[in-house]
């Protein structure tokens, strides 16, 4: 019994909790949400943005964007509702919008 106490443990250690993320439906609470591929493109923040560390809002803060910011875009997912930055990090799609349609009124 000792050394399957000892094997799981050592399991959980050695992958960590990312594991039994992945493996969760991904409708069920603690899985990640999937970001589908996108080419990339140029995106205008059209509100104050937290940049996030995955695509949740439960994880770690790592930046922020502000209004009229150009960004590049990676990926995203309609569904999931993030972006993946080429910066680095997810934002929330709801204050980022294509330059293309943002006007010429923006700054870099």
């Amino acid at each position: 019994m000792r050394r399957i106490t000892a094997f799981l443990l050592a399991f959980i250690l050695l992958t960590g909790t990312g594991a039994l993320a992945q493996s969760l439906p991904p409708n069920s609470p603690g899985a990640t949400p999937p970001v589908d591929r996108l080419a990339p493109r140029t995106m205008v923040v059209t509100g104050g943005v937290t940049v996030h560390a995955e695509p949740t809002s439960t994880s770690p803060a790592i930046g922020s964007l502000k209004a009229g910011q150009r960004v590049e875009v990676l990926n995203g997912n309609g569904e999931s509702g993030w972006y993946r930055l080429a910066q680095g990090g997810y934002a929330i799609m709801d204050h980022l919008q294509p330059a293309e349609t943002a006007g010429s009124s923006t700054t870099k």
